[in-house]
């Protein structure tokens, strides 16, 4: 029982993975390139505040959060993987 209390927490997704995973399910053959383009439409209506200097900045739990776009090929293929594990 003492092990279990020592455990870590499962990573859970920031509201920029959710999006994407929204994305994914609508269309599940999207590339980095159009998932990057559509981000950028999204800028100022949800939670994606800016995109700029190889950085998108978006709101993740009333704070302001960063993530590079060079990691936007990562969390696609972990929502793709997470829809086709569905």
């Amino acid at each position: 029982m003492e092990h279990a209390s020592k455990g870590g927490k499962a990573k859970k997704s920031d509201a920029l993975q959710l999006l994407i995973e929204k994305i994914v399910i609508r269309e599940p053959s999207i590339s980095v390139r159009q998932l990057e383009s559509q981000l950028e439409a999204y800028q100022g209506i949800d939670i994606i505040d800016d995109i700029e200097d190889g950085s998108i900045w978006f709101t993740n739990c009333d704070s302001l959060k960063e993530a590079r776009v060079s990691g936007l090929k990562d969390r696609l293929s972990r929502a793709k993987q997470k829809l086709q594990s569905r």
